[in-house]
Order: structure tokens, then C-alpha cells, then sequence
């Protein structure tokens, strides 16, 4: 039997690093994801969210085995955080990254006329 303490920052990274190529290939609007208006609105944001959202997966993965560095209950802090992080700073980055669409409606259209 493997003891708890190690078991859960292993099993935490390989999940983490499991998920992040999964995520970066996602095609858009697919039932797995970071499912928010932007990301759904629009393919630019969604391919942009979850390239970067696996990028932070592959990260939190690889920090989550520093806590086997840990003793007690610090061991499930550190490894369970950085996971929690890469899911809220995705979120973040969905709600903040720049949108072509968006901008070229935005930008005035230069069709000769001045």
C-alpha cells in the first residue's frame, strides 16, 4: 500500500500533466473546457484560453511534486494549490485575453474614404 502523503502529489501532477496537451487540443465550444461567454463567443478566445490553460496545467503539474519536499499537512497544501491556481488564473486569462474579432469590429474600417 502506498502512503497518502505521497500518493496524492503524485497523483495530483500526473493529472495536471495529463490535462494540459488535452486541454491545448481542444476544439471550441467542446463539452470538456473553460466554458465562459468569452470563450464560447468566440473560437479566437477559446483556442487562446486553453493553449495557455494547458501550459499552466503542465506547470501546476510539475510544482504539485514539490510537495513530496512536504511533511504533514503542508503535503496537500502544496500540492493541491498550484492545481487550483492554474484553474483560476484560466479563468482569469479567458475573461482578459484579446479578441480579433472584437478589435477589427472595433478598428474603424479603411475603405479609401477621408
Amino acid at each position: 500500500m502506498f502512503p497518502l502523503h505521497k500518493t496524492v502529489p503524485v497523483a495530483t501532477a500526473l493529472l495536471m500533466l495529463g490535462l494540459g496537451p488535452v486541454l491545448g487540443a481542444l476544439e471550441p465550444n467542446s463539452p470538456m473546457g473553460i466554458r465562459t461567454k468569452r470563450t464560447l463567443a468566440s473560437s479566437s478566445v477559446w483556442y487562446k484560453t486553453h493553449r495557455a490553460a494547458g501550459r499552466m496545467f503542465a506547470l501546476a503539474g510539475a510544482l504539485g511534486l514539490s510537495a513530496l519536499l512536504f511533511e504533514g499537512r503542508w503535503v496537500l497544501f502544496a500540492a493541491v494549490v498550484p492545481a487550483i491556481l492554474a484553474v483560476v488564473l484560466a479563468i482569469i486569462y479567458a475573461a482578459r485575453v484579446p479578441d480579433e474579432q472584437e478589435a477589427a469590429e472595433a478598428r474603424p474600417s479603411d475603405d479609401g474614404i477621408r
